[in-house]
């Protein structure tokens, strides 16, 4: 189908969430240079938490490790989520980590699940990338005030990105069997973000990590990890987005990674 084809998103349908932090005030771009960017501008202001910055097209929009994020127009989910974190949620791993649940949770609506999440930021279905997420801090600039954190949120819908380094990247619309709304899909998103962000604020992380750690892919495979040292290769034991992992290496013993260790996880198959 033909990009032209692909329906726009309903700015109407997101402003009527109503929901009480995440989605409160909503702009939707025809054609923007990045989402974050445009989000980052207005972290600078706390009366601007919960804002949700959406694109049609995106011409300098990025990923993890400075790659590119292009897609074509309507084609994806292009977002970003202006917050103010409490101390709790404040590391950018919290953050990663309360996103990549409420994604994945959002997504298992529309296609078959369960959702994978690929530590640190990236969202697989059926072994496949289908998002990734990047969280940023606003600079400090000149201001005094307290300056905001933006989650950044991009979504293969109707189309992997054409560009794609990953081979594996496929679109939500292949994993439905049929095209799917993007309206429909941003309010998902939305609704689950938002509950998440309340709960994990209020109640602390137990919950939050008890549902990443169901999802966290390469458990039990033999994988290849980059690190600050080099380049190991083991079987992974266990995850944990904050703590870090737990790597039997090839010696048989295991061996433990801080997330500051690591560059990045990838499966040998």
């Amino acid at each position: 189908m033909a990009a032209v084809d692909w329906p726009p998103l309903d700015p109407d349908r997101l402003e009527a969430l109503g929901l009480p932090l995440i989605g409160r005030n909503v702009q939707v771009w025809n054609r923007i240079a990045s989402t974050n960017d445009a989000a980052l501008q207005a972290a600078r202001t706390p009366a601007n938490a919960g804002l949700v910055v959406l694109a049609e097209e995106q011409s300098a929009g990025r990923g993890q490790r400075g790659r590119v994020w292009l897609a074509p127009p309507r084609a994806s989910i292009l977002m970003s989520v202006v917050l103010f974190p409490p101390e709790s949620l404040s590391a950018p791993a919290a953050l990663v980590s309360l996103t990549a649940v409420a994604v994945a949770r959002a997504l298992e609506q529309f296609v078959p699940g369960p959702l994978g999440i690929k530590w640190p930021n990236d969202i697989y279905a059926d072994g496949r990338k289908v998002g990734g997420i990047l969280v940023e801090r606003a600079a400090l600039g000149n201001s005094a005030e307290a300056v905001g954190t933006v989650i950044g949120i991009g979504l293969n819908v109707h189309a992997a990105p054409p560009d794609s380094d990953d081979l594996r990247a496929t679109a939500l619309d292949t994993l439905a069997g049929h095209r799917l709304d993007r309206t429909d899909l941003v309010c998902a998103v939305l609704t689950e973000l938002d509950a998440w962000y309340r709960l994990s604020s209020e109640k602390g992380l137990s919950g939050l990590l008890s549902e990443w750690r169901k999802r966290a892919c390469l458990v039990g495979e033999t994988i290849r990890v980059d690190t600050t040292e080099g380049t190991l290769t083991g079987t992974l034991i266990s995850i944990d987005p904050l703590d870090g992992i737990t790597l039997r290496t090839d010696s048989g013993l295991p061996l433990s990674l801080a997330p500051t260790d690591i560059k990045q996880l990838r499966g040998q198959s």
